[in-house]
């Protein structure tokens, strides 16, 4: 089995063969696939308890479900609940197509190199499959690969960055029902002590605790909210079929930022008990896709019938002042200020073991030099709605730069070599 194991792994990564010459076969052992799983190359491994079909789309759903959710009231007004409506499905009928082009070439490189199920691909690996043959090729790979890592970056503290956002209007919402009125920007400039002692908490199963925690807190407040917009609903001549088609884009933008969830897709499926449910039609995520997109598009059309064309940009701005709304805000805001601490992780995970831990790695002070990077990346985070005090802007910002690439571009780049390849190997 270890032969086999380390066979499957110089037919399937982009190993130089220098690497492989410093060693016997007999001397080669786990370190070998330690670092190439520390690498993003080839990660071998297998869970000892695999998750179930509705476990994965538990999961997919609380971890995508966010701040966005209460964006969409305000993109139905703009663009009209037809439109809304048939732009949300697209949306997410699009996005579910995309992840299915990763999942086929995924298999299509399992066929071609004969990689075992007990090998787990990435994004990174099936770059580097993909881009193996010259050595121009496995630069590229590596432009690529490097693109995507910082657009992770990117966009996981632009999000952050949104979720800070959201927090102020909330936190503005709620002084000003108790008559006290200030400006987001003091609001934000007050939060940043709170977020800077989540951003020490060094412990990921501490931070997945808290943060499955206010993911809950914030569904449940959710459906609170659903269900006292549903309960007295506008007539429906308030609203407009159809609006304003120049802001189309920017509304399937929004709704794009609403679903996205590509670096959870293998991860979790590598996580499955049968990772075969995972793509298929009613798979785990094309179930989760659907039943976020429903609960989406519920929400917001039942949210613009109730306000019409007073629907708010953030529609908890639209909500009346009474102290079982207030508390639910509040509720809202302190989940959402929790549920931050997954996203810096990642974040301080990326940037700290891939650029900052070689430089201070020598140092006595190395804990010091970690907690003043958490700090400096939360104050970066933090500046950014300072500067786009507005949602629309941030998430036109998000999904212009931070997401098409990894979830359009790459697919359809990497589908388009493979089905070339495959044309070719039949003509031959």
């Amino acid at each position: 089995m270890h032969e086999l194991k380390l066979d499957v792994i110089r037919r399937a990564s982009v190993v130089s063969k220098d690497r492989f010459s410093q060693k016997d076969d007999d001397e080669i052992d786990n370190d070998l696939v330690l670092d190439l799983h520390k690498a993003k190359i080839l990660p071998v491994y297998k869970s000892k308890n695999g998750i179930s079909w509705a476990e994965c789309i538990f999961q997919l759903f609380f971890s995508i479900q966010g701040p966005a959710f209460f964006v969409l009231p305000g993109g139905f007004k703009d663009v009209g609940y037809l439109m809304g409506i048939l732009g949300a499905f697209g949306v997410a009928i699009f996005y579910i197509y995309m992840m299915q082009l990763y999942l086929w070439c995924e298999k299509e490189l399992r066929r071609r190199h004969k990689i075992i199920e007990e090998t787990h691909l990435s994004i990174y690996s099936m770059v580097e499959l993909v881009f193996m043959n010259t050595a121009g090729q496995r630069r590229l790979a590596k432009v690529i690969n490097a693109y995507l890592k910082y657009e992770i970056i990117l966009s996981w503290s632009f999000s952050l960055s949104f979720a800070q956002l959201f927090i102020c209007q909330n936190v503005g919402v709620i002084l000003r029902y108790f008559n006290y009125k200030t400006s987001d920007r003091i609001i934000l400039l007050s939060l940043f002590p709170m977020t800077t002692l989540i951003s020490w908490v060094p412990n990921l199963k501490v931070m997945s605790s808290i943060a499955y925690f206010s993911s809950l807190m914030m569904v449940l407040v959710m459906f609170e909210i659903i269900f006292f917009i549903i309960v007295d609903p506008s007539p429906v001549s308030q609203v407009e079929v159809i609006g304003d088609m120049s802001k189309l884009s920017t509304f399937l933008a929004t709704v794009f930022f609403t679903i996205v969830a590509t670096p959870l897709v293998f991860p979790l499926k590598n996580e499955m008990k049968e990772p075969k449910k995972f793509g298929n039609l009613f798979g785990s995520f094309s179930s989760s896709m659907m039943i976020l997109i429903i609960l989406n598009v519920f929400f917001s059309l039942f949210g613009y019938i109730k306000y019409g064309q007073e629907t708010s940009d953030n529609i908890l701005e639209n909500l009346p002042g009474n102290p079982i709304m207030m508390a639910s805000n509040g509720l809202l805001t302190l989940a959402m200020i929790a549920g931050g601490a997954i996203s810096f992780f990642v974040v301080f995970e990326t940037v700290w073991n891939d650029e900052l831990e070689l430089l201070f790695c020598n140092s006595p002070n190395i804990k010091l030099y970690e907690y003043a990077a958490r700090t400096l990346i939360n104050l970066l985070i933090t500046l950014v709605p300072l500067i786009i005090p507005t949602c629309e802007i941030f998430v036109n910002l998000i999904s212009s730069f931070s997401y098409p690439f990894d979830s359009i571009v790459v697919p359809i780049l990497l589908q388009a070599i493979l089905l070339w390849r495959a044309l070719v190997d039949y003509y031959r």
